[in-house]
């Protein structure tokens, strides 16, 4: 069971700091500098790609036995729910608009700006409302054979940015990330 939670919290971890970049990002655009829009891309297409497909998974099969098993957490996992999908609308959103910057189309920083903040503060409220509440309850309330069962069918995945083997997409924002002030 630990071993599944314990990797979640791993990647939230490693979300935030890209949370944190965004931040830093979006504090030049709000203060009329220039922000590094290739390092935001690369920030969103990692929060937007590995959550998407390893991330999330393993959270909503969490979701569907805490609902089965705990009748006094269906509202609080159907929020969960409800804001995975959010999330990744808003993500691929951010992403989106990303991509126009960089192919030069004209984007109103304030446009850019909100979707930032919006999104860095979603993600981190639900993933604060997963830490605080779903998962110390899961972890205490739901069979450890079933996390066993678990631990062996979902797909771990291979960490492309945070993994021992870097992509080379992500080389990039690997280096913002070890630099001491966040920048290349």
């Amino acid at each position: 069971m630990s071993e599944i939670l314990d990797r979640l919290n791993a990647d939230h971890r490693n979300m935030s700091r890209l949370l944190e970049l965004l931040e830093r990002e979006y504090a030049l655009l709000a203060g009329n500098g220039a922000p590094d829009i290739a390092l935001m891309r690369d920030a969103m297409h990692y929060l937007t790609h590995y959550s998407d497909r390893f991330h999330h998974p393993v959270e909503d099969r969490i979701f569907d036995r805490a609902q089965d098993e705990l009748p006094s957490m269906r509202e609080l996992v159907g929020r969960l729910r409800r804001e995975h999908y959010q999330l990744a609308e808003d993500g691929r959103a951010l992403y989106q608009v990303l991509l126009e910057v960089e192919s030069d189309v004209a984007v109103r920083r304030d446009v850019l700006r909100t979707l930032v903040d919006h999104y860095v503060r979603s993600q981190r409220a639900h993933m604060d409302l997963e830490e605080g509440k779903l998962f110390p309850l899961a972890r205490r309330e739901l069979d450890p054979n079933w996390w066993a069962r678990l631990a062996e069918e979902v797909d771990a995945g291979r960490d492309p940015l945070f993994g021992h083997l870097l992509d080379q997409e992500y080389r990039y924002l690997r280096a913002a990330l070890e630099s001491p002030a966040g920048e290349v």
